[in-house]
Order: structure tokens, then C-alpha cells, then sequence
């Protein structure tokens, strides 16, 4: 054999060796990120639904969502496109919440939404007449105790024949009254 084909044997060799080692590196580090990352993870829940209940039985929260997770480094419980249902029991209607992503507090008590956050208020009775609300922003919190909605950022409300824009909100979901903080805007169509 030639002088240079044994040495372009031998580099060739030495290269894929030497790249094979590299490739193992990287897939140990990877690998420890991953296995670091998943003991952190108290639980992951896929494709559940939960639900709340009154003393006398009626459902008084339920959320549906592909994913759920709760990191036990930080405490943070992490929910992938949440569906939340408040119904009204006293209103008869149902509040649908939806959203991009969702972070649940520690008791349990408060969700933090965002991403194209969308709340939708309809009557749960066929043939009634009240008009669905629909109410859009980027980032939204409630809590389940006090049924309160609020909002820091832009919030844009659409009913029927109504539009609604403006900075920060409060709302009582049990009131059904919306309180929007700065540069109120409307516009008002009759039909």
C-alpha cells in the first residue's frame, strides 16, 4: 500500500473517531439537561379534565387542557391551551375561558393567562334572549373564589352591535359588571 493512501486511511480513521467522541459529548450533556429537567417535575398530567364542585353538588369550575405540569423547583404549575367553564347558576349563563398557556398558583386559587386569551358569556338556556359577549386580550387573571377577572394590558369586548376597547379591566363574574381602567373606547351600531 502506498504511503499516502495508509495516511489518508489513517485521517479519515482518526476523523470519524474523533467525531463519534464529539457526538457522545454532546448526547451526555443532552441527556443529563433532560434527566436535570424531568426531576424537577413533581407530575405531568395529558389530556385531563378537572373539576369543582359546591357542598350542594353543582359544578362550579371545570378546565380541560392537553397538558399539565408542575415543576417542583419553582412551584409553578404550568397548563397547554386550558379550556376553563364557569356556569352562572344564578344568571344562567356559562363563561367560557380560553388561552394559549395558563400558570396556576400554588393554592390552587389563581390562573394567569396569555396568549390569545378569549372569554365568551352566553345564556345556557336555548331561546334566551340575552347576546353573547366576547372579550379578547393577551393577558388575563382570575380568581375562583371571588369569580374575579382582571387585566393590565388591552382588552377589546364585542357583543352584538358593540365594541369595546380599553387599558386594564376588573370584572365580577357574579355581578356581570366590567370595569375598564384607561382610554375607554366605544362604538355603539343599532340593528
Amino acid at each position: 500500500m502506498r504511503k499516502r493512501t495508509l495516511f489518508a486511511i489513517l485521517l479519515f480513521a482518526g476523523f470519524a473517531l474523533f467525531s463519534r467522541w464529539l457526538v457522545n459529548q454532546q448526547s451526555d450533556q443532552t441527556e443529563a439537561t433532560t434527566s436535570s429537567q424531568r426531576s424537577s417535575i413533581d407530575y405531568e398530567l395529558e389530556n385531563f379534565v378537572a373539576r369543582s364542585f359546591d357542598e350542594k353538588g353543582f359544578l362550579v369550575f371545570q378546565m380541560n387542557a392537553p397538558r399539565m405540569s408542575k415543576d417542583t423547583t419553582s412551584g409553578v404549575t404550568r397548563v397547554s391551551h386550558p379550556r376553563i367553564l364557569w356556569p352562572q347558576r344564578k344568571t344562567n349563563k356559562k363563561t367560557t375561558l380560553l388561552a394559549d398557556s395558563g400558570l396556576i398558583s400554588d393554592d390552587q386559587n389563581e390562573i394567569h393567562l396569555s396568549g390569545n386569551v378569549v372569554v365568551k358569556s352566553r345564556s345556557a338556556v336555548e331561546g334566551n334572549d340575552s347576546q353573547p359577549i366576547t372579550l379578547r386580550t393577551e393577558e388575563l387573571s382570575f380568581n375562583q373564589t371571588d369569580r374575579l377577572l382582571t387585566s393590565n394590558v388591552l382588552i377589546s369586548i364585542t357583543a352584538p352591535g358593540l365594541q369595546i376597547s380599553g387599558i386594564g379591566m376588573n370584572a365580577n363574574l357574579d355581578t356581570e359588571q366590567i370595569n375598564l381602567q384607561q382610554q375607554v373606547k366605544g362604538q355603539y351600531e343599532t340593528q
